[in-house]
């Protein structure tokens, strides 16, 4: 990853296009860095959500429903399984 982030430097965030005032969500510039969390590091997104009220209405209660639709990235080498 060290040599391809030499090899790619800049570009990997240079040619990628945001909103105005949209900030990556790597909070970095760092091409090494940039590799590593879109790769190897783990991730968790929230795709879809129902039965979630908005924020201003939110407390802590309990619902008799939720759902979640999730993303799950886990490095290459793990076994998902054990995962």
């Amino acid at each position: 990853m060290k040599s391809t982030s030499k090899l790619i430097g800049n570009k990997i965030y240079s040619d990628l296009k945001f909103a105005n005032k949209v900030q990556t969500w790597s909070k970095t510039n760092d091409p090494f860095e940039l590799i590593l969390k879109n790769t190897w590091k783990p991730w968790l997104a929230v795709l879809g959500a129902s039965g979630i009220p908005k924020c201003k209405d939110a407390g802590n209660v309990l619902r008799c429903e939720t759902k979640l639709w999730i993303g799950i990235r886990i490095p290459p080498s793990l076994d998902p399984l054990k995962a």
